[in-house]
């Protein structure tokens, strides 16, 4: 049993206090762009740590996913092996950009068969960009001896003078400064052996036999280092195979079983989640733990401060209501339009046409809508596409249904809520979608069937009611 898995089955039972057992990660502090505050910092420094298991509880918005982000740049830039698991796939959306591309598993495939259909999109498109150590990033070195037009240089190069280059190079580049240009001639020149062996490389890389494929992925099933992304349900895919480091996003939503399995692949395990609920495994392992390896993100990153104080003392009653650090700003609204509103509409039958109406009190901004109902959101994308040949709106909207919403945030969110017993919303629905917005939120609805449901905490705070605005 691992180190992480010991302390988590230890977690659930007793308080854990101070392990003197350290992991071997020896990684160095992590270099990011990304403005992170205090709080933030401080998890990152966790997530890194030798620590055996970092915990960081947060509310949404608070920068969890951006903190372990950070800490699997770092982890991958060092080689080592990571996996994100979630309890659903939405929540693995935000780690599709990692600077090496991750390896998703899924029903359709077995490991084996992820790693050669992995292995097999990286090659057919190589992104060889190595240089010598000693030299400068230059992106626009880069922009002209991308794969397309690596040959044509080679050919110039290899005929070509200095003269005719720096005339192909001002051509391609009329706006760069002329000094800047010769540099790039320099460059280039420079660059030509380095070139032909990029050349080399991808004829090589792009020509490989089916064996060779299936002979590479033999090789990386034990060892490899691509970042995996696995929901917790598709672990036993895996096998029995350890990581350097994982990441679990949203623990407070796993069971205690789940968390264990994955602790029992983790050298080092990292715990994302929410300590709202008293009851949850998350919530009892995040308290049980020794001080030093947990921390609590108490401000808002995300949304409006007019929506967070709202949202988070309805939703959130046992957390402070959150600090929302003035770091970038927001888009105004139209006068008199509220940036958090029930829409009351009674009859389901003009839910659609209330939204369409509401959304053009709000010009030129990005509009998402989010239901609870497959069949409403179905409904939706096909009359959209009739409303704006009528030019009722604008632009393209956002339409999903919950179970297919993605992790990412919106600027204006409509919430779409049926009065049908099977479009009925659980409060972790509720929270989880309430907190995705950054700018303004509409929830179009029938107050009267919505007002004793999951919503009720809503209808308590400081919230504009806007009546039958299709009537």
């Amino acid at each position: 049993m691992t180190l992480p898995a010991t302390l988590i089955k230890t977690a659930l039972q007793t308080p854990v206090g101070c392990m003197a057992d350290r992991v071997d990660l020896n990684l160095p502090d992590a270099h990011t762009t990304f403005p992170f505050r205090v709080q933030q910092q401080d998890a990152l420094n966790l997530a890194i740590s030798n620590s055996p298991i970092a915990a960081i509880a947060g509310i949404p918005g608070s920068g969890k996913t951006q903190v372990a982000l950070a800490a699997l740049a770092t982890v991958i830039d060092h080689q080592k092996s990571t996996l994100v698991v979630a309890g659903k796939s939405r929540s693995l959306e935000a780690y599709n950009d990692l600077p090496l591309p991750p390896l998703t598993i899924t029903e359709e495939n077995d490991y084996r068969d992820s790693v050669y259909g992995w292995v097999k999109q990286q090659l057919a498109n190589p992104r060889l960009t190595f240089c010598p150590s000693h030299w400068l990033p230059d992106l626009l070195f880069e922009q002209l001896t991308v794969t397309p037009h690596r040959r044509q240089w080679l050919q110039r190069l290899q005929s070509a003078q200095s003269e005719e280059i720096a005339t192909v190079v001002a051509q391609e580049l009329p706006d760069v400064h002329p000094a800047r240009q010769q540099l790039l001639v320099h460059r280039l020149q420079q660059a030509h052996p380095l070139l032909a062996q990029r050349e080399q490389l991808w004829q090589n890389y792009t020509h490989l036999s089916a064996q060779a494929l299936q002979d590479i992925t033999d090789g990386l099933l034990a060892t490899m280092t691509i970042p995996v992304l696995c929901v917790s349900q598709q672990l036993e895919t895996l096998g029995q195979r350890v990581f350097d480091w994982v990441v679990v996003e949203d623990t407070h939503t796993l069971a205690p079983e789940e968390l264990l399995n994955i602790a029992r692949r983790a050298k080092k395990l990292v715990l994302l989640g929410e300590v709202e609920d008293r009851q949850s495994s998350f919530t009892r392992i995040f308290y049980r733990l020794w001080p030093s390896d947990r921390v609590v993100l108490t401000e808002n990153h995300r949304l409006h401060p007019d929506l967070a104080y709202p949202i988070f003392s309805s939703f959130y009653p046992s957390s402070s209501v959150p600090y929302t650090p003035p770091t970038r700003p927001y888009t105004p609204l139209p006068e008199g339009l509220p940036r958090l509103a029930w829409y009351d509409v009674v009859a389901n039958e003009q839910l659609i046409q209330s939204l369409w109406t509401a959304i053009q009190a709000f010009p030129n901004c990005h509009h998402s809508v989010l239901t609870f109902s497959p069949d409403l959101a179905g409904q939706l994308c096909q009359q959209q596409r009739q409303v704006r040949s009528n030019n009722a709106i604008g632009q393209e909207i956002d339409i999903q249904a919950i179970d297919h919403w993605h992790g990412e945030a919106h600027a204006i969110l409509w919430v779409v809520c049926d009065s049908i017993v099977d479009a009925k919303p659980y409060l972790t629905d509720v929270r989880w979608a309430l907190t995705r917005a950054t700018e303004a939120i509409g929830v179009i609805g029938n107050k009267t069937h919505y007002e004793h449901s999951v919503f009720a905490p809503l209808f308590r705070s400081s919230l504009t009611f806007i009546r039958n605005i299709d009537l």
